[in-house]
């Protein structure tokens, strides 16, 4: 299952429900209509997936964020990406949530170093470090830190 290219998302999270169901890990989405792709992390890696499925959530996080993927699925439809599990990750029940964050995050980042994926809107994972914002977003973000509503 590691490393294997299931064709169709949708079709792909529903075969792989009782090995994705409460498992944490590392996933890649590709593109199959122009090889793009993206690297996410989960603590539910089926729940995540089925986000990612949603037309309904797609649309609400791109009114929060210029989330490519997002836009991406929309445009493409999920039946149009594939999915690759390239780890799953253990996170022991003793590990406390910094800890548990902190283990999916640089597992993630390995892999977007080594596969340099397209979709992923910031080069660090789990963070904005690096990320280039539009004037727009800048400006509120400046309003919001001086108390002041954005427009």
């Amino acid at each position: 299952m590691i490393n294997k290219e299931y064709k169709n998302l949708k079709l792909a999270r529903e075969l792989l429900k009782k090995e994705l169901k409460n498992k944490a890990g590392i996933y890649q989405l590709i593109n199959m209509e122009n090889g793009k792709s993206y690297i996410g992390s989960s603590v539910n890696l089926y729940g995540r997936l089925g986000q990612h499925c949603s037309e309904k959530n797609n649309k609400k996080q791109l009114l929060k964020s210029k989330s490519m993927i997002c836009k991406a699925l929309l445009k493409y439809g999920p039946e149009n990406f594939s999915l690759v599990i390239l780890e799953f990750i253990n996170l022991d029940g003793y590990l406390g949530t910094i800890e548990k964050r902190t283990r999916i995050i640089s597992s993630q980042q390995y892999f977007m170093d080594e596969k340099k994926p397209h979709y992923n809107v910031n080069p660090t994972a789990g963070s904005n470090l690096g990320r280039i914002f539009d004037e727009k977003v800048r400006s509120n973000m400046s309003l919001a830190k001086k108390g002041q509503p954005s427009h």
